[in-house]
């Protein structure tokens, strides 16, 4: 540390003091430093007997930090100190407490007054009473837990993207409903049936991500297929053969305003079938239970379609093509068109073990950033 300029922290826009924590004089140094430039801080680790030193460095920051609009807290410990300096925190406009529990952060949220995006447990949106607005710029929100929760009136009314990775369990007779008259972006892991709840006129992308086919009732197959929101762009996981038979119920609920369809193939062993391009089809082939015999495409205005899937044989990649290229064939014979692509991945090395047994959508935080090989069907 001491091979530092000062300088070069005036310079410094993104510090991540990591999750395995860091000596105490480190923060004797950074406490001594400008930080000019600093945009982005993410503290992933603390003890308690390190607190008085982070006291000094987030005085230096509140000083000279003017930039930052960045904050991700990872140890609970950490939020007693920052409330003491409202001056820094009413500077950001991201703020990401996933780990942290409601009791800890009482008397921060009344400092935020800029954030425009949270990302925390779910049992904790900052709000009290309905008519408290503490967050008057929040419109980008994303839940992480296992509990329920509500929203308060004042924030449906202005959030524009929302994602929820809660574990939790919806009741299929009586799904949380949400009216969100400004809501564009919806990603939902695992727990789709949430989906069958909200009412979003101006939702553009919804995205259902990472199921675990834990919905393989009859009733929850219904609520799926009562989904309300109608975006133009949907990226779907499919985790297993099953899921495509709930995918293609939910597209044939009247669907027309799609115009783009990215379906990922994420589970063990999975890889396209021919129930979801007999559907873009509106032709049954033989064997396919899915679909009644006679029946219409399935979004009949689609523009766009993708899958992905980890690379197969050479067979399984050749039948799965072939689809591919007969969907754009009998879209030009009827007089219409349709840009179609397969990302084909490369598990990393260290994951092709692990992505046999459990599936590679195990590792579904870092999978979009592997490499893809990508083939268009004009």
């Amino acid at each position: 540390m001491g091979t530092l300029e000062p300088s070069w922290f005036k310079r410094c826009r993104a510090l991540n003091l990591g999750e395995w924590g860091y000596s105490g004089d480190l923060l004797k140094s950074l406490s001594t430093f400008d930080f000019n430039g600093l945009q982005k801080l993410c503290i992933g680790a603390s003890s308690n007997s390190q607190l008085h030193l982070l006291h000094e460095v987030f005085g230096k920051m509140e000083e000279t930090a003017e930039t930052l609009t960045s904050l991700e807290i990872r140890p609970e410990s950490i939020l007693s100190a920052l409330a003491s300096y409202p001056k820094l925190l009413s500077r950001l406009t991201f703020f990401d407490i996933r780990p942290i529990v409601a009791s800890s952060v009482s008397g921060l949220w009344e400092h935020l007054s800029k954030v425009k995006t949270v990302v925390c447990w779910s049992d904790i949106i900052p709000y009290g009473d309905e008519s408290d607005d503490l967050l008057p710029c929040l419109t980008n929100l994303t839940l992480w837990g296992e509990n329920q929760f509500t929203f308060p009136r004042v924030l449906c009314s202005r959030l524009t993207h929302l994602t929820v990775r809660t574990k939790k369990s919806w009741n299929l007779k009586d799904p949380i409903y949400l009216v969100l008259p400004e809501l564009t972006f919806l990603k939902l892991y695992d727990q789709w049936i949430f989906a069958a709840g909200i009412e979003a006129p101006q939702l553009r992308t919804l995205v259902l991500r990472d199921l675990v086919d834990k919905i393989n009732s009859f009733s929850g197959r219904k609520v799926l297929e009562g989904v309300r929101v109608r975006p133009k762009v949907l990226h779907v996981d499919v985790a297993a053969i099953i899921s495509e038979e709930y995918l293609v119920p939910i597209l044939n609920n009247n669907w027309i305003s799609l115009e783009e369809l990215r379906v990922t193939y994420a589970g063990q062993n999975v890889s396209m079938h021919t129930a979801l391009v007999d559907a873009l089809l509106g032709k049954r082939r033989p064997g396919n239970r899915i679909l009644p015999a006679r029946s219409k495409p399935v979004c009949p205005n689609l523009l766009f379609f993708s899958v992905v899937m980890p690379r197969g044989n050479p067979t399984q990649v050749a039948t799965i093509e072939s689809d591919l290229r007969r969907l754009v064939a009998d879209r030009k014979s009827n007089g219409g068109s349709l840009n179609v692509r397969s990302g084909w991945v490369s598990l990393p090395p260290e994951l092709t073990n692990y992505a046999a047994s459990h599936g590679w959508y195990a590792d579904v935080e870092n999978r979009d950033k592997w490499a893809t090989e990508w083939k268009s069907f004009v």
